[in-house]
């Protein structure tokens, strides 16, 4: 199986400045970037971090960008040294990418960082 590392965890919400307060004030995280605007993703985002846990990146859609307004968990983002060969064995493990409910075009644009917020 090829050597994919979950690098971090996405979470869709309302106000980033009251949800970055909030998981620095209940969970002990700390805003790592400036909140940074992706025109083409028609989102605002900022990772946060904690010591001994995963980044976390908090995203809030433009205003007018027609990005849904569902909140909550968003997207689990990883890392690899091989992505062809990470995407061959995803699209050869069914059971696996059945489980996940992501199909390989998604994977693979979250695996080249086509998912980021920061340039």
């Amino acid at each position: 199986m090829n050597n994919l590392v979950l690098d971090h965890i996405g979470v869709q919400v309302r106000d980033l400045a009251a949800a970055t307060r909030a998981f620095e004030l209940l969970f002990g995280y700390r805003a790592v970037t400036e909140p940074v605007i992706n025109t083409r993703q028609g989102i605002r985002g900022v990772f946060l971090e904690k010591p001994g846990s995963l980044p976390i990146k908090l995203i809030c859609p433009l205003p007018d960008s027609g990005q849904p307004q569902r909140l909550g968990a968003h997207h689990l983002a990883f890392m690899t040294s091989d992505i062809d060969a990470a995407v061959a064995d995803l699209a050869t493990e069914r059971p696996a990418r059945q489980a996940w409910m992501l199909p390989v075009a998604v994977l693979r644009a979250l695996l080249r960082g086509r998912w980021s917020v920061v340039a």
